[in-house]
């Protein structure tokens, strides 16, 4: 992908206040800014620094450089741009966050005197000036607070499903960097973005939802994500009373994700026609994200780093039964109404944020409600059992792990025998067991020479 190169850990920036900070990691790496972690050494602060990329920018100089850097007057104009850029994220995201607590608030703008890397090499300007680069100062974003998309994804492919990693992979595949989180914790995470959105709209847009733009209140160890919060407000623009943006022009700048972007925005960016943006943009965004997030092909783009792979992945709006996970197929046809009605190119036919958060919301409960399990049976047990069989699944559950074999249902022609059988075997697959179900043949001899396995 186009990305910039990151500061190694150990890197002190000085400030031309004379404040410093010591990089810890990056956390994530995009086309358009880093994510570091850091602390503020004279006061051992966690924080985190946001550095900003010139577009196809590279190192130099303990600095990224645009592509114009071998001409004065460009360079100067591409820092200029740059400084404007922060201040402009600086000033929408406190707006935002003055509105919503859906916002991380941007606490201000470090000026860099100085670069030190770990080996001891020192950049800065002979006369003592601040150097061309902009680094953004937020509040620490660690695993105590919650974690970023990609730290979901990196957890479902290096750790099985387990108590101590409940997102951990649930999927019976060779190939790890394939794996996608299981889908009811990408309806909530999505679910919880849209509730945000809701928030949000009602007087900005966000204009770059994107995979490195979200970090989830939650715990990767405790499975649930309680909350959202957007970053990045480089493209914020506020709304008026119509729900529009104000008129963009041919100079106007969206910093966005090529992959998450809206065809509007797009359009824009290649004829130049003066356009105005509403809520539908964020709402195009969100839906690639669920098609990201559920598509294993496209996740493996992202691990590896494939723009062109990732780009030819995410071209088709539909997901089909071999890109998604098993616990996401039998929900194939509402999730990719669902994503169809979020990528209409008309943003005036898309899906509203109240709108499909409701159909979210509706899967959501659908994986979690709890109901009598023969409701679930593909024969449709309630048209031959007027009543529940919950006490005889109870007590098969108990001989299934007594001494107690083989277990034996009789009774009557039409009592439910078949169907109460399935309903169980429907329990222990869920419950990860291998089952099967075939029919009694005169003998065992004839039983097992005979058996013809369902697909259930």
């Amino acid at each position: 992908m186009d990305t910039c190169t990151p500061l190694a850990p150990g890197t002190i920036l000085r400030t031309m206040s004379g404040t410093e900070f010591r990089l810890l990691a990056e956390h994530t790496v995009g086309g358009n800014a880093i994510l570091y972690r850091a602390k503020q050494i004279d006061s051992q602060l966690d924080v985190t620094l946001k550095e900003l990329c010139p577009p196809g920018s590279h190192r130099a100089g303990g600095i990224l450089v645009s592509r114009s850097a071998g001409d004065v007057l460009l360079q100067r104009q591409a820092d200029k741009l740059l400084k404007e850029r922060a201040a402009e994220e600086f000033g929408s995201g406190q707006s935002i966050n003055n509105e919503t607590l859906h916002a991380l608030l941007t606490l201000g703008l470090l000026d860099i005197r100085s670069i030190q890397e770990p080996d001891g090499t020192v950049y800065q300007n002979a006369d003592g000036t601040s150097l061309p680069c902009v680094f953004l100062y937020m509040p620490t974003l660690n695993k105590a607070k919650g974690f970023f998309l990609r730290e979901l994804l990196e957890e479902c492919a290096a750790f099985p499903h387990s108590e101590m990693h409940p997102l951990g992979n649930r999927q019976d595949i060779v190939e790890p960097e394939t794996t996608t989180p299981d889908v009811l914790t990408c309806l909530r995470i999505v679910g919880l973005l849209l509730e945000a959105l809701q928030s949000i709209h009602k007087t900005w847009i966000h204009g770059d939802i994107s995979l490195d733009n979200l970090f989830v209140d939650g715990d990767l160890h405790l499975a649930r994500p309680r909350g959202v919060f957007l970053l990045d407000f480089g493209s914020a623009r506020p709304l008026d009373a119509s729900g529009k943006t104000a008129l963009l022009h041919t100079g106007d700048v969206l910093y966005t994700t090529n992959v998450f972007s809206a065809p509007e925005i797009n359009d824009f960016r290649q004829n130049g026609t003066p356009l105005q943006l509403t809520a539908a943009a964020d709402v195009y965004s969100v839906g690639r994200l669920l098609r990201l997030l559920l598509n294993g092909e496209a996740l493996c783009a992202i691990r590896e780093g494939n723009a062109i792979s990732l780009t030819l992945q995410m071209t088709d709006t539909n997901l089909c039964e071999l890109d998604i996970d098993r616990s996401a197929r039998p929900f194939l046809n509402e999730l990719n109404g669902i994503l169809r009605a979020a990528a209409e190119k008309d943003p005036a036919q898309r899906i509203s944020v109240n709108d499909m958060l409701t159909k979210i919301n509706v899967l959501i409960s659908r994986l979690t409600a709890v109901r009598s399990p023969l409701m679930e049976n593909l024969s449709s047990p309630e048209v031959f059992i007027p009543h529940s069989r919950d006490t005889e699944l109870k007590e098969l559950d108990e001989k299934i792990h007594s001494p107690e074999h083989p277990i034996f249902l009789w009774g009557q022609g039409g009592l439910g025998k078949t169907e109460t059988a399935r309903a169980f075997l429907l329990q222990c697959k869920q419950k990860g067991l291998r089952v099967a179900f075939f029919s009694y043949e005169h003998s065992v001899r004839d039983t097992i020479l005979n058996l013809k396995f369902t697909n259930f």
